[in-house]
């Protein structure tokens, strides 16, 4: 994990709760980068995961709260009021097999099952179809496989479970589990990810919306992701219908939310939901520096960005968030990263943000400048090459 920051607004270890218009609850030593490129954000209080539960608060459905990743969600849910009705939205979201049935309204012909593992045996699939398993409970994309119906789905059942023993020291079983998956039918296209708030009086209002072009290995599912005028004028419209459905349906209020859909014969079709947070490992903070957007301090005001005017300011511009994964076959008490190697590899470094790796499933994140025709080379990368002998 990197170094942990505290913004000069930081207040002390136990202010009054309604001093402030946002809270934002982390867990500095769970993941990294969301509070190290946190913007200036004026009304915004950063509590610790430790601070809170020393100093519990329930928060009101007017009360606006967020946090920086999964790590934290359970304590979250556990401060809201027990009439708030964000905790039933939250939950039917975190869970992917209610998620579905949520969404299918929305997306009618969509497949999907849930079971347990020891169900793989008897599942009868289209040798020729594609799919995706993964747990219903999970994150960080662990656990995700992708195949044909003619597939070994017992050795790929064995692989899943694997690999969420293995995270399982960094991804505490409230947010990842072995004892349910779920089966859908695989989506074609290209993947995009949108961060949203529902303000007050359930409107919609969207911060930031992102590319997630696949890398060659899927290890690195969330390796990159980059942010451009063309992307956004692309996905803005379509995103504003299905979360405007999405509200009718749940009625959310005081909600952020960080999205990940595929682009289908210009439809989106969700991935997955993550309410009560924006991009993870500071994502959401990609255009800050170059663009001044602010997914906090929008928020807190409920206000809607001039987004005509934010892109015709640098319609060139690609903002990359780029997340440098330890190798897949690294020991990591034997080797560190080869961060020089790395860097070569970069036309223009904004911000560069190191993690102790030895207890994250990453090296570090940054967030660059680059032409988009270089993007191809970045995806390319295999981590197991970028570490040397300590």
């Amino acid at each position: 994990m990197g170094q942990l920051i505290r913004p000069y607004y930081y207040q002390n270890e136990h202010p009054s709760m309604t001093s402030h218009q946002l809270t934002l609850i982390a867990n500095p030593y769970a993941e990294s980068g969301a509070l190290e490129t946190l913007p200036d954000t004026e009304g915004l209080k950063v509590l610790t995961k430790e601070e809170l539960l020393s100093n519990p608060h329930i928060f009101s459905p007017s009360e606006k709260i967020i946090c920086t990743s999964e790590s934290v969600l359970d304590l979250l849910i556990a401060s809201l009021d027990l009439a708030d009705p964000r905790a039933s939205a939250i939950q039917q979201m975190k869970d992917k097999h209610l998620f579905r049935t949520l969404t299918s309204a929305i997306n009618p012909d969509f497949y999907f099952k849930e079971f347990h593992p020891a169900e793989l045996e008897s599942l009868s699939l289209d040798p020729e179809s594609r799919y995706v398993l993964k747990p219903s409970k999970g994150c960080f994309g662990t656990g995700v496989r992708t195949f044909t119906g003619s597939a070994d789905l017992n050795a790929i059942g064995h692989e899943i479970i694997a690999e969420i023993e293995r995270n399982s020291s960094v991804l505490s079983d409230s947010v990842l589990s072995n004892d349910r998956l779920i089966l859908e039918e695989y989506i074609a296209g290209e993947e995009y990810a949108v961060d949203v708030f529902f303000d007050s009086q359930g409107e919609v209002h969207i911060t930031n919306i992102f590319h997630h072009p696949m890398p060659k290995n899927s290890a690195y599912l969330h390796m990159l992701y980059y942010s451009s005028r063309d992307t956004h004028n692309l996905i803005y419209p379509l995103a504003i219908d299905f979360f405007e459905e999405l509200s009718s349906q749940l009625d959310l209020r005081n909600m952020p939310i960080h999205s990940e859909f595929r682009l289908v014969n210009g439809a989106l079709i969700p991935i997955e939901l993550n309410p009560m947070r924006f991009g993870g490992m500071g994502l959401t903070n990609l255009n800050s520096p170059t663009l001044g957007i602010n997914a906090y301090q929008q928020f807190i005001e409920e206000s809607e960005r001039d987004w005509a005017a934010t892109w015709n300011s640098q319609p060139e511009l690609v903002n990359v968030f780029f997340i440098a994964y330890n190798g897949t076959h690294i020991d990591k008490t034997t080797h560190q990263p080869n961060w020089p190697l790395l860097r070569d590899h970069f036309s223009e470094i904004i911000r560069e943000i190191p993690f102790k790796y030895q207890q994250q499933l990453a090296f570090g994140v940054l967030i660059l400048r680059e032409e988009q025709s270089l993007l191809a080379e970045l995806l390319a990368i295999d981590f197991d090459d970028y570490f040397l002998p300590i």
